[in-house]
């Protein structure tokens, strides 16, 4: 059978997540991909690469080449307007990424009515965030997580006072700095603070960073003295290492967010994790953590300060716990169980 995977975002193959670090919807594209060659497909993936190569028993072709004939399924990622740039097609799916209201408009709604996809949503919580106007097939496959995290394993020692932050600086960056400038550092002088950002990598490297950041740098500054520490972020083979020598992940929740990959993937090396709310609603973050087992979903600051200094403690019975069910429950599912349940959609 003949795969096409088509994507029209930004720059990146096959081989970027083994060089650098990349989003999650990219990362997402590339494992999909794989995973349906492993099983014996012939897979093409268009997107904005740069050239025409083979690697993993993937075809990635540019955006403006030819598109590849006989093609059987199409899945267009995240943007329906994907659908019509090939016409010889058995059947059509949609893998919807984000927020679906964009959905609503007039152009998205003709496409899908002209092609009737399958709607692959990432979960719950994107499925119910848009009440389309007719009755289209839709399925919930839930992304896999990369080898890197799922084969990680930890030497069993109890990790160092680390806790670190994944998600872009805009998203309460700031109240979380200051809970620790205040609440969680003066209780722990060895707990350390890393914040994996690309934005203040840069900020801290050149000095450059954009005007909405005008806010949080004066606390990026104040919390040096704290514990805290910028860190770029790194390709999956470091970022397991990273996850799996840390002892809590500190994430807010995040309104408009709809999967969190990098919770997924520091759950699946054992990490605990410990997610900030501010009205006890987590949102799509709550199918992520399994509150109470892999991590917790804090109702509000004081029970977030008072889980961040239980977990950080020197020798925490509660770590422990936390470590060992994420191992037990958060690591089974690999790209080939993603593959599988798109197969059952066509077989």
């Amino acid at each position: 059978m003949r795969i096409t995977l088509i994507d029209d975002s930004i720059p990146f193959d096959g081989s970027t997540p083994r060089k650098r670090s990349i989003g999650g919807a990219e990362k997402a594209f590339v494992g999909l991909s794989e995973a349906f060659a492993a099983k014996g497909y012939e897979v093409t993936a268009v997107n904005r690469c740069e050239s025409y190569f083979e690697l993993n028993g993937v075809r990635w072709l540019p955006f403006d080449a030819p598109r590849p004939p006989d093609c059987e399924i199409l899945i267009a990622f995240r943007r329906p307007t994907l659908l019509q740039e090939i016409d010889d097609v058995d059947q059509r799916f949609l893998w919807l990424w984000g927020p679906l209201s964009f959905l609503n408009k007039a152009k998205h709604q003709v496409l899908l009515d002209r092609y009737m996809p399958t709607l692959i949503y990432l979960g719950e919580t994107q499925r119910r965030s848009w009440k389309p106007n007719r009755i289209y097939q839709e399925a919930i496959i839930v992304p896999g997580v990369a080898d890197a995290y799922l084969d990680f394993e930890s030497d069993q020692s109890e990790p160092p006072p680390v806790a670190i932050t994944t998600t872009h600086p805009r998203h309460a960056m700031q109240e979380i700095l200051r809970l620790w400038v205040d609440e969680i550092r003066p209780n722990n002088d060895h707990a350390q603070l890393h914040i994996y950002s690309t934005s203040l990598s840069r900020w801290r490297d050149t000095g450059e960073i954009g005007d909405d950041f005008d806010d949080l740098i004066p606390m990026v500054l104040k919390s040096e003295k704290c514990g805290v520490f910028i860190k770029s972020p790194m390709p999956d083979s470091i970022m397991a290492n990273v996850y799996g020598t840390a002892k809590l992940h500190l994430y807010p929740a995040i309104k408009m967010e709809m999967y969190g990959n990098t919770l997924a993937e520091s759950q699946a090396t054992g990490l605990p994790a410990l997610v900030r709310t501010t009205d006890r609603s987590a949102g799509a973050i709550a199918e992520r953590v399994c509150n109470g087992q892999s991590g917790y979903i804090a109702p509000d600051d004081p029970a977030f300060v008072n889980l961040v200094a239980e977990i950080l403690a020197e020798s925490s019975g509660i770590y422990r716990s936390l470590h060992k069910d994420a191992l037990a429950l958060q690591r089974q599912r690999g790209w080939r169980v993603v593959a599988t349940e798109f197969e059952a959609l066509w077989s």
